[in-house]
């Protein structure tokens, strides 16, 4: 990704909505908030149809960057998932296909996303 090119490449071909605002080696919202927001071009000092959905964590930043275990990671995001909600935000967060696979060190990683997606409905 290259900033402001890839978010104007987006709004060229038609594509209104990006779910790849995130850190990948740590928590948090990268974009100062957990709520979707237009994409403002500064550059252009222009408004674009282009809508953000930011994320707050990864799969991988839990296990692989912040090497927490499976019960860590799932106590981390319950208190991420909270403050979320104590705020009114959206919380959002990214998953892997391959993380639900016992292969890769992934074992027990499948119980920590339906915990957290429980959670998150809750």
């Amino acid at each position: 990704m290259t900033f402001p090119d890839t978010y104007r490449n987006l709004v060229q071909i038609g594509i209104w909505r990006d779910y790849s605002m995130g850190y990948a080696d740590t928590i948090g919202y990268r974009a100062g908030t957990s709520q979707p927001f237009y994409w403002y071009d500064l550059q252009k000092e222009a408004t674009t149809p282009l809508q953000v959905f930011p994320f707050v964590m990864m799969d991988v930043t839990l296990k692989d960057y912040l090497k927490l275990s499976p019960e860590k990671a799932l106590i981390t995001a319950t208190s991420i998932i909270n403050h979320t909600k104590l705020l009114e935000g959206t919380f959002s967060f990214l998953w892997h296909n391959s993380s639900f696979s016992h292969l890769g060190g992934w074992e027990g990683w499948q119980e920590v996303y339906l915990s957290i997606v429980k959670q998150a409905q809750d």
